[in-house]
């Protein structure tokens, strides 16, 4: 049986003496569930005769899970009552579904079904389907001899074996004192000690603490448990109980009914609802599979052959060029990013290669270099040897670094859905990490000038790119002391693939080579989406994972985007797109770092101008990505987007082009690399204009936003004023990208979907 508890304030009873009647708020409810079960008490022993009385007392009964005394006097009712059939299915009624039934009619049921008469000396009362019920009040008087003649603390009914009786309801009136709510929607709280310790002239001392003890045993109609609950022993959902099988057992609230079967894999309540995902790439992937674990039913179109978007690899004969991935952050088990990679099935422990160095620096000017490694004593070493009299700004990027390697990476959850405590144990957590954000806000160039040595200043503004925050620096660097920095077995493309079958797994619909034309709105809501082949597909929710530029420009045509927005489409400065030539070469490099960073004696001249700094990596760590005895060279640099597009539309202009940067790469990367031309294989050069062919980022910029302070700071909007069932996910809202970004930006949007539907979040680990 359920047994709930309320405890009032002066106020309700002042009300109740003065004969007003109030219904107690939810939020004053303290509810104790002890059990719930049916008992065979009236097999086993005749029931005793009610006692002889005066007056008889009366039971009348105002909805099917709240039981009410009331006076014996029949003219002592209220002008409008409500009635209700007493049936067993309802006792988990929404309030929708309760009437109130006006005084013609109340006079006519009252003809045809009398009120139900309950004796509350009786120990168990069956009240039968269908029974008319009807709620009156009491005086005021009467209501305070009732409560003088009632116990303080009732004794409470043992458990009894259950009582398999179909479409029958048992009703045990221990105590009357106010109306409550249903059991489902008492918030469960201790009373506060001040309710105990105060006095109240008003009332006596025993009437303090008003109790209300009611018993009903609903049938659980084979409803699996909720959240939070546990089935155990014979009562809770056993095979010999098919009434109350898959019922739910707590350790104070006893045995009640969970709550309804949901659809697809996940528990949230939006199991019916549908989502339509714009664009595979990653944040794309990310949002699919976190929405299937709560439930959505997902369709994912994506206009290339296969996923993953910018985080792609294609192959050339025997070798893989991986186009995406240099480092990944919180590799290591433990830390929020580890649980997102384990959630997306990523985080095999033979899948991650843990990097002990970030990159090495050449300085061809000077033929000075220096290994960023994990060892900050060797790293220490190597800078005081390039910069002897830049010790004390040495000093102070060694100990920022190392403020960074213990930075946690809070992850899980956007800021906007931390609760108090949380957000106050997280700027706990990240206390020495603050610190640091806010004294490094500058931008990488800026925090170069403290060194007086220009090759360090060019070291320096090397390692990332010169606009992003100095911040940022340290906390890569941290991580990689950390052991955090990794890279993925098999390549970016394997990355992606392994997300993607995640999804699959989950059930979700991946559609390629699928390009959308338009997102389709109607009474200012997004209903679904137009492909190029002119079909149509609804859905409850889009989701752009897609170019920012195109899905609000030509997706939507313009509409719903508010001028703020515009302008910072207009004025934000987005990654410089690059330039990245690949080779196949019949030899492994060993012993070579995996990355290396040039600052050229000559800058190398390519269409729209010339680059004074290479980036190459030799991709020898990894025997998915070449043969055995070989290898892959990739060299970077930035370049213009405008005159690579413009070379794309003169045909053979453009195949020239990219010869002569193959060649001029080749001649540079010669002194650093022994053999490279003689044991040449394969070349391959990708430009602005083949980024944006695959993967249709503006101008080809591979990253979206460059993530100045001023783009981190004001951030992008995720939904359109204006317009409902439309959010947007990935680089284009988070400046900065990146693949840990755009991951845990597809958990955020489920969160929030989540929260705005008021249900719990479920993430699954495979």
């Amino acid at each position: 049986m359920v047994e709930g508890v309320i405890d009032s304030d002066r106020a309700q009873v002042r009300r109740e003496q003065a004969g007003v009647e109030r219904v107690v708020p939810h939020h004053r409810v303290r509810q104790q569930v002890v059990a719930v079960q049916e008992t065979r008490q009236a097999d086993r022993e005749p029931q005793q005769p009610p006692r002889e009385t005066s007056e008889e007392p009366r039971l009348l009964v105002h909805r099917p899970e709240l039981v009410a005394a009331s006076l014996p006097d029949p003219t002592r009712q209220p002008r409008h009552a409500r009635l209700e059939r007493f049936v067993p299915g309802e006792l988990q009624l929404d309030r929708r579904q309760r009437r109130i039934v006006p005084e013609p009619l109340l006079r006519r049921e009252r003809q045809e079904h009398p009120p139900a008469l309950v004796d509350p000396t009786v120990a168990h009362e069956t009240v039968q389907p269908g029974t008319l019920v009807q709620r009156l009040r009491a005086s005021p008087q009467e209501q305070m001899e009732q409560r003088r003649l009632r116990p303080l603390r009732p004794r409470r009914v043992p458990l009894l074996q259950p009582r398999q009786r179909a479409r029958q309801v048992e009703v045990r009136l221990v105590v009357h004192d106010a109306l409550v709510p249903p059991a489902h929607q008492v918030r469960h709280e201790r009373p506060h000690r001040r309710h105990v310790a105060q006095q109240d002239p008003v009332r006596p001392l025993e009437q303090r603490h008003r109790r209300i003890h009611i018993a009903v045993r609903p049938p659980c109609q084979g409803r699996r448990p909720s959240r939070g609950w546990t089935s155990r022993g014979p009562a809770a959902g056993s095979a010999g109980d098919p009434d109350r099988r898959g019922c739910a057992t707590h350790p104070r609230r006893g045995i009640l009914p969970a709550a309804p079967r949901r659809r697809g894999p996940g528990r949230c309540a939006m199991a019916e609802k549908s989502m339509i995902v714009i664009g595979g790439g990653l944040a794309g992937l990310a949002t699919g599979c976190y929405a299937r674990m709560n439930g959505w039913r997902v369709r994912i179109f994506e206009r290339h052959t296969v996923p993953g978007g910018v985080c792609t690899a294609w192959k050339r004969g025997p070798y893989t060029i991986d186009g995406c991935i240099h480092w990944l952050m919180g590799i290591k088990p433990g830390g929020s990013m580890h649980r997102i990679y384990r959630e997306l099935g990523l985080a095999e422990e033979d899948r991650f290669l843990t990097l002990t160095r970030y990159v090495r620096t050449l300085d061809e000017p000077s033929g000075a270099a220096v290994d960023f490694t994990w060892d900050l004593e060797r790293l220490a070493e190597d800078l005081h040897r390039v910069a002897p009299a830049d010790r004390g700004p040495i000093g102070e990027f060694l100990e920022a670094v190392r403020v960074g390697r213990g930075f946690p990476m809070e992850m899980l959850k956007p800021r906007d859905l931390l609760g108090p405590l949380e957000t106050a144990a997280t700027l706990w957590r990240m206390r020495n990490g603050l610190q640091l954000l806010l004294r490094f806000r500058m931008p990488v160039r800026e925090y170069a000038r403290r060194f007086q040595s220009p090759v360090l200043r060019r070291m320096l503004e090397s390692l990332f790119l010169p606009e992003l925050p100095t911040s940022f620096l340290f906390l890569a660097l941290g991580q990689l002391a950390d052991g955090q920095l990794g890279l993925f077995r098999g390549g970016s493309q394997a990355f992606s693939d392994r997300v993607a079958a995640r999804f699959r797994a989950l059930g979700g619909e991946l559609i390629l080579g699928a390009p959308v034309r338009k997102i389709v709105v109607e009474r200012d809501r997004a209903v679904g989406v137009r492909l190029e082949d002119g079909s149509e597909h609804r859905a409850d929710e889009v989701v752009s994972a897609a170019d920012g530029r195109a899905t609000l420009f030509d997706m939507l045509g313009g509409r719903h985007v508010p001028p703020a927005l515009r302008e910072r489409y207009e004025r934000w400065p987005l990654f410089r797109p690059i330039v990245l030539a690949s080779f196949g070469v019949a030899e492994p490099f060993d012993g070579l770092p995996h990355a290396q960073h040039l600052h050229l004696a000559r800058p190398i001249p390519h269409p729209g101008g010339f680059a004074e700094s290479l980036h190459f990596r030799v991709m020898n760590y990894d025997p998915a990505l070449a043969p055995p005895g070989h290898s892959v060279v990739q060299a970077l640099f930035e370049s213009d987007w405008d005159a690579w597009e413009k070379l794309r539309g003169q045909g053979e202009a453009y195949t020239e082009a990219k010869r002569r940067v193959a060649e001029e790469l080749l001649d540079r990367l010669a002194p650093h690399l022994p053999g490279l031309r003689d044991r040449l294989r394969m070349t391959d050069v990708a430009t602005p204009y083949t980024f944006w062919r695959y993967t249709r980022n503006h101008r080809g910029a591979f990253e979206g936003w460059l993530p100045t302070p001023e783009a981190v700071r004001a951030g992008m909007p995720r939904r359109l004023p204006g317009l409902d069932g439309f959010q947007m996910v990935g680089q284009w809202v988070d400046p900065g990208g990146g693949i840990p970004p755009a991951l845990a930006g597809g958990r955020h949007l489920v969160l929030r979907l989540c929260r705005d539907e008021g249900h719990p979040f479920v993430a699954t680990v495979p």
